[in-house]
């Protein structure tokens, strides 16, 4: 199931702990294609719990959240948001690293 998270980072840090293990993609308001940037729940850069930043960062000014469970229903959505081949602007490299990826 995806969430879309725009303008309430209370619900946001809530499903976090609900899906530890999920994934979320930071964009934009507006829904921009060219900025989807792929993130695990448990990233420190877009996980409220962990990071230094202060509440109201994270959805309630220039960015917006989707997050999911599965992967593959983030990758639908991002084709239904403008990405033909269903991959994203980027995939964090904090992300990777911790996965042993990079």
């Amino acid at each position: 199931m995806i969430a879309i998270f725009d303008n309430n980072d209370s619900e946001y840090s809530a499903w976090l702990l609900a899906n530890p293990s999920g994934y979320v993609v930071n964009m934009r308001h507006g829904y921009s294609p060219s900025y989807m940037v792929l993130h695990r729940s448990s990233c420190t850069t877009v996980n409220p719990s962990t990071s230094s930043s202060e509440l109201g960062a994270f959805t309630e000014r220039d960015y917006l959240k989707v997050c999911g469970s599965e992967l593959e229903g983030l990758r639908s959505l991002a084709k239904a948001f403008g990405r033909p081949d269903g991959s994203f602007s980027l995939e964090c490299s904090k992300c990777a690293q911790h996965q042993g990826r990079g």
